[in-house]
């Protein structure tokens, strides 16, 4: 799978859609499905996913070609920064699950949470962000299928806020590399069995994996032919 980055890549707005933006510029959130912005939005799609290589951008999931029907996602919530609704460098292509999951929680450093204009700087978010950031830098895949966070990095709070332990996205992984779907559980109490119980890193791997199983659990629930 490819590392990637948006950086210097980023969707840059035609004369019109600026235009388009200082006539009409979002006030609340609901406007974000207003017809006049679809184009834009369709616009911004094309480019994002080219660049994210047809994957989700937190969890690297395949999405569907051309991602007509993915989702487009706010890294600051459209709900703590209305007007960046429509600023290129706030928005990714995403799956439905990691889109639904991640919420409004708080994605700026305190240092930028009143800020104006959109931050050009890594620094100014907690979590993973393409367009300043690189994938493999904070995010990597240990033993092939398990999303883990690179140390010293904004990989926890990325898979914290966007619950990147979600069972699923081992079985998506497992599937992408042909491995049957018991292993990935299997493995994982492999990795437990091999650690030190007193470790930060066996504590934080348990709780994901019981985090994982129990949205497992709820999707079966839910729909008795997940599998």
């Amino acid at each position: 799978m490819p590392n990637y980055t948006l950086l210097n890549h980023s969707y840059q707005l035609t004369q019109a859609e600026v235009t388009l933006l200082l006539n009409y510029p979002p006030a609340r959130k609901e406007q974000w499905v207003l017809k006049r912005y679809e184009l834009l939005k369709q616009n911004i799609k094309a480019n994002l996913i080219l660049g994210q290589h047809d994957r989700c951008a937190y969890c690297r999931k395949i999405v569907e070609a051309a991602a007509k029907y993915e989702p487009l996602e706010h890294i600051v919530a459209k709900s703590i920064k209305v007007t960046w609704m429509f600023a290129p460098q706030n928005i990714i292509v995403t799956c439905d699950s990691c889109n639904n999951l991640k919420g409004d929680d708080q994605t700026l450093a305190p240092a930028f949470q009143n800020a104006v204009e959109l931050p050009q700087v890594s620094d100014a978010y907690v979590i993973f962000n393409p367009h300043f950031d690189e994938w493999s830098h904070h995010l990597r895949y240990e033993d092939d299928i398990f999303l883990v966070a690179v140390p010293n990095s904004k990989g926890s709070d990325t898979i914290r806020i966007c619950k990147l332990y979600r069972f699923n996205i081992v079985v998506n992984r497992a599937k992408e590399l042909k491995v049957g779907q018991q292993n990935p559980a299997k493995r994982a109490l492999q990795r437990l069995k091999g650690m030190d119980k007193n470790s930060a890193d066996y504590i934080q791997l348990r709780n994901e994996l019981f985090n994982a199983m129990d949205h497992f659990i709820a999707r079966m629930d839910d729909n008795p032919l997940f599998n």
